[in-house]
This record gives C-alpha cells, structure tokens and sequence, in this order.
C-alpha cells in the first residue's frame, strides 16, 4: 500500500469478545480513516472483490437508512466477495428482524418500559421494543448497561470465577434493570427496564429467558 502523504494514527480501544465484534469494529475505523481529510482512494492497493463488506447487525434501520449513513462503504457482490472467513463470522451474527422478533413478547409484561439486544462490546443496539407512554433513553441505557457488563466480567475474572455471567440485576429509585448474558451469541445481551412498582420481576426474568431460547 502507497501511504497518503498526511499519516495520522488511529487507536482502537474496545473490548474484542468475538470474531463479529472484531470485524464490525475494525470495518467501523476503517470507513472513519477513510472520511479524513486526504485519503486518496486512487492511491491505495485494491482490495479484492472491491470495495470492503460491511458487516450490518448493530442497528434495527432499514437498509436505505443503512445506506445512507454508511455512504461511502458498500457490499461486494459476487462469489468473489464472499471469503470464507467473512462467511463463518456471519453465522454468528443475529439478524435485527429476529431480534425484534424475540423482544416482542416483553411488551406484554405489565411495568415493562423498554427492551433491546445490545452489542456488548460496542453498546450499540440490535434491536429494541419501547413503550410509547413510557419513553425512555434506551441507547443510553444500552451503553451504560455494556460498560456494567464488562466491568462485572472483570471482576469475575479477578475473584476467579471461571464461570460466565448469566444475569445482572439493578434498582434505583423507581426502575429496575436487567442484564441477560447470551451463552450463544457472547457478543450480545439482552436489556430490560421496568418499572418496580408494577413488575412481577420473577416473572420478566422467565420472560428474558425465552428471548434467550428464541434468539437461539
């Protein structure tokens, strides 16, 4: 590769759990380089199959909207684009439509405010059911719920419990939190929030694990 004559370096710093995580987060820095100031695409070596892939499964819009906010990444087409490697990373990957699907059943639980499948490496969320009289930030809560996450499976590591974390919960003030650990997506949980005053908690917690089974 021909270096731009301007040279800045980027750092990642995120917490790699999966092969899905890597790749999405290392597509999402390169599509950044490529937006600075001075990248001359002319000057670069090709890739093959063109333009580079991109890994669609952290956001719930459609692909216009997709389209639209990642304007200038587009997916190869061809036998050529699809390298085995990007093909066993996508079998791990959760399509938006189906997590939607899952999450659909918590709106029935009486004190639910929001839900969503959330990328625990990024924060980002996959999918998300709301209450339109109860609106909450769930992409805050998401981020937040991530940073919990990672800080508990540090301290486990650190007690020396061998073991995953299956489940977390959280109350303050008028809301509880909940934290669902996927066994088979490790990359991603589940986010609940309800209301404590009007929550069968044992009740949601059975619900978050049929989202489990559902999400396979």
């Amino acid at each position: 590769m021909v270096w731009p004559a301007r040279l800045s370096v980027h750092v990642l710093n995120e917490s790699m759990t999966s092969a899905s995580s890597v790749w999405n987060a290392m597509l999402g820095m390169w599509n950044r380089v490529k937006s600075q100031p001075g990248w001359d695409p002319a000057a670069t070596t090709p890739l093959p199959g063109g333009e580079i892939p991109l890994a669609i499964g952290h956001t719930d819009e459609s692909p216009r909207a997709r389209d639209a906010q990642f304007p200038t990444a587009t997916r190869a087409s061809g036998a050529a684009a699809r390298t085995p490697e990007l093909m066993r990373v996508s079998r791990n990957v959760v399509e938006p439509a189906r997590a939607r699907q899952a999450l659909a059943p918590m709106l029935l639980l009486d004190g639910m405010l929001g839900c969503a499948v959330v990328d625990s490496s990024t924060g980002l969320v996959l999918a998300r059911e709301l209450r339109e009289d109860h609106p909450v930030d769930i992409e805050l809560a998401a981020a937040m719920a991530a940073q919990m996450l990672r800080h508990h499976r540090q301290a486990a590591r650190g007690m020396g419990l061998a073991e995953p974390i299956d489940e977390i919960i959280t109350t303050a003030g008028p809301r509880h939190q909940v934290i669902r650990s996927l066994p088979r997506h490790a990359e991603l949980f589940v986010l609940a929030l309800l209301d404590k005053h009007r929550t069968n908690l044992a009740l949601a917690r059975f619900q978050l694990i049929e989202v489990e089974r559902n999400l396979g």
